[in-house]
């Protein structure tokens, strides 16, 4: 990495970072072609050479055939084809990400805008899913999917945290399989994931109090990177200030079996460059010179192939030219797919709710009521301020953008950092009583270690971030400064859906959110929303804030009363993007199960579900790192019944 100069360094402290009470630099208010949003229209999807990545129209026979190369499946065909004599396909629906900044940088990677002009929608790595009118609002929401390979881990936050002890164990009894409980789990959290400490000295001021749990990596763990961005965002200082003085302790770590707390959040992040580190950086570049691995990039999976005996023998699939043709698989087929499109895949293929598959005349292989149910997600409502230091609200800004794209190329700046902090707690002792009967005996079936509200600053306006009927920021002048506060909740009662209406999985899925389908969940991002203000307004958030509150501000939403802030709450609730278990994990016995605890598909053979879709529940705080963790499991069950063998301590890439 190539390291700054002094003066370049303080240039760089005073400009992109900026002191706490430091202002902001006078910059000119002009019109701005060139802006970081702008770089997305720059940023094009190529394929890598033939060899490596190929199409065929030729029927070609594997061992093992994965649908979706994300983390789930890169990671099954990273370890699967550590044996020379196993063939592996990955079947992609898109390609390989041309290295930028926009697909390493989370914060301007992501966005809910459903419009053909908005450049960040970048159809060639999104699947432009829109979901049904949210029941509460009647609003739709872009849903973003990662269409690369990396899939969402190539473009979303690329925060990494881990659940907690209660939440595993929970899951080890969901599903009656011990092997869950975070004892057992943990190597296989480990074996992905390299950890490197962070760079007090790069990272800035008012850096060297973060707490990081070292010990729950394992040095030998990878290819998967993880650790902190070269830069602390002056939202977060202040922040952390803030919570510790609402009295949220300093968490030690997001990854040793414990959540609650306030402490910055490791990435998963390249420590010599800063980039973004995923499953196609450290998966796929960890296998793609293997000869027994073969990616089919710009293809869909339209089908999956059954004998008569119900076991799976390979997929049907549609090239970049609308050209089918088949893979065969010698012994499973995988969906790795992810929450929405494994169980499109699994219903057009026969398996699903038999009322929906008759109706679209489908020929049921498997009547199993839970596929497409059960869709979990986190939801957020924000407040926003505007602050006194440079934030990513800036990208239309030319010498903003010149800067951080200078600082970036340094793997310093802000543009290293998608987020930064996080808080996780349970209900606030004041806010118990606020809680109906039944929302607290539900809340009193969660594990004791299970936070129920997370609250992530962001380096933004979050109006960004609003539902289909929203429009991208037009104006091209020089805009102010906002942070904003995502104020969540990490334990959801609403539950939403993943059906079809084609026999064809070529359409679209029908994508029913869910989101506030449950009072329960009005109810407690109402009390977010107050705790929010809380941090806000705290005497340590005076130096950084310029004015009251600008969204969604007093006078719209007085404290005074619950039925605006409830109001506002219903109007204006905002996706995270962890949805899960749409293709739940269960037993045998349960009718809404779709998998087992091997991740094999019930009611057929030669079949399983890799992804978050196959979650139980949907656990706290973000889910990535458990789908690597799950992948290296079933990874190792697949070997052993197989007859590979098995070793759960072996951490070579």
């Amino acid at each position: 990495m190539l390291l700054p100069t002094p003066v370049v360094f303080s240039l760089f402290l005073s400009f992109a970072q900026c002191r706490p009470n430091a202002s902001v630099p006078p910059q000119p208010r002009r019109r701005n072609p060139r802006s970081l949003w702008g770089n997305f229209n720059d940023s094009l999807i190529e394929g890598i050479t033939v060899n490596e990545i190929r199409n065929s129209g030729v029927a070609t026979t594997f061992d093992f055939v994965i649908v979706g190369g994300g983390p789930g499946g890169l990671t099954l065909a990273l370890r699967l084809t550590e044996d020379p004599t196993v063939r592996v396909a990955v079947v992609e629906k898109g390609t390989l990400s041309k290295a930028s900044f926009t697909f390493q940088l989370g914060e301007l990677a992501t966005s809910t805008f459903v419009d053909p002009t908005n450049p960040a929608l970048m159809p060639s790595i999104d699947y432009i899913d829109v979901t049904e009118p949210i029941k509460a609002n009647g609003y739709r929401q872009h849903y973003p999917q990662g269409k690369m390979l990396g899939g969402s881990s190539a473009r979303g936050f690329s925060a990494y945290t881990r659940g907690t002890r209660g939440a595993f164990q929970k899951w080890a009894d969901a599903v009656d399989d011990q092997s869950y409980a975070w004892d057992n789990f943990f190597p296989y959290l480990q074996k992905s994931v390299q950890f490197t400490p962070p760079n007090v000295t790069l990272r800035g001021f008012n850096s060297s109090d973060i707490m990081f749990d070292s010990s729950s990596f394992s040095p030998t763990g990878g290819p998967l990177q993880a650790g902190f961005a070269n830069y602390v965002s002056p939202l977060a200082t202040w922040m952390k200030l803030a919570w510790q003085a609402l009295g949220v302790k300093p968490a030690s770590g997001f990854n040793s079996g414990t959540l609650e707390g306030v402490q910055y959040i490791p990435l998963n992040i390249n420590s010599s460059d800063e980039h973004r580190s995923s499953a196609d950086s450290a998966m796929f570049e960890a296998s793609r010179n293997r000869k027994n691995l073969v990616v089919f990039a710009y293809t869909q999976a339209t089908m999956i192939s059954f004998n008569k005996n119900k076991i799976a023998t390979g997929i049907m699939a549609s090239d970049i030219n609308n050209d089918t043709f088949q893979l065969q698989a010698e012994r499973e087929v995988i969906s790795c797919a992810g929450v929405f499109r494994s169980p499109q895949l699994l219903m057009v293929s026969g398996i699903g709710p038999a009322e929906v598959l008759n109706n679209l005349s489908i020929p049921l292989i498997a009547d199993r009521p839970g596929v497409g149910q059960n869709l979990q997600d986190q939801s957020f409502v924000g407040i926003t301020y505007e602050v006194d230091f440079n934030t990513t609200s800036q990208i239309f800004n030319t010498q903003f953008a010149d800067f951080a794209n200078s600082s970036f190329s340094q793997g310093l700046g802000i543009l290293t950092d998608a987020v930064d902090l996080s808080i996780f707690e349970g209900v606030p002792p004041e806010f118990n009583t606020s809680l109906s009967p039944k929302t607290q005996a539900a809340l009193s079936q969660l594990p004791c270690d299970w936070p129920i509200y997370q609250y992530l600053p962001v380096n933004a306006d979050l109006l960004i971030f609003r539902t289909v009927e929203s429009k991208p920021p037009t104006n091209t002048t020089l805009a102010p400064n906002y942070g904003s506060l995502a104020c969540s909740i990490s334990a959801p009662f609403s539950r939403g859906s993943v059906s079809i209406n084609s026999a064809s999985n070529l359409n679209p899925p029908v994508v029913d959110i869910g989101y506030l389908n449950d009072e329960r969940d009005i109810e407690l991002l109402t009390i977010a929303f107050k705790r929010g203000r809380q941090a806000w307004t705290r005497p340590e958030m005076k130096p950084a804030l310029i004015g009251r509150e600008y969204w969604p501000g007093y006078d719209l939403v007085p404290d005074s009363s619950d039925e605006a802030i409830r109001n506002h709450v219903i109007q204006n609730v905002m996706p995270i993007w962890e949805a899960t278990s749409t293709c739940k994990m269960g037993t045998l016995n349960d009718p809404t199960a779709v998998v087992d605890s091997r991740a094999r598909v019930i009611g057929v053979k030669g079949l399983r579900v890799v992804d978050a879709s196959a979650f139980p529940f949907m656990l706290p705080g973000h889910q990535a790192a458990t789908v690597f963790g799950l992948a290296e499991r079933v990874a190792d069950l697949i070997k052993a019944d197989w007859g590979q063998g098995i070793d759960s301590t072996s951490f070579e890439a």
